[in-house]
């Protein structure tokens, strides 16, 4: 009898918070390649302007095989 009723609140539980579940991320927008081809996207919700003139944004780089190689020669390992 506790073993059923174990699976049973398992199983409403998961019910519940698979309804409710609600996901966070960052919706990145490609803005194009650096000379080394590495991507650059930038997230538009982060965008923010501060006090004299000053824009804040995310921003990442996607190295490909060719950046990252560049970056190993020129730096080291």
């Amino acid at each position: 009898m506790r073993k059923r009723n174990g699976v049973i609140l398992v199983v409403i539980g998961y019910i519940v918070f698979s309804i409710c579940m609600e996901v966070w991320g960052v919706d990145w927008k490609y803005i194009g390649k650096d000379v080394q081809s590495a991507i650059l996207e930038i997230d538009l919700a982060s965008i923010s302007r501060q006090p004299n003139n000053i824009v804040r944004v995310w921003f990442k780089f996607t190295h490909s095989k060719e950046s990252r190689n560049a970056l190993v020669k020129k730096w080291g390992s």
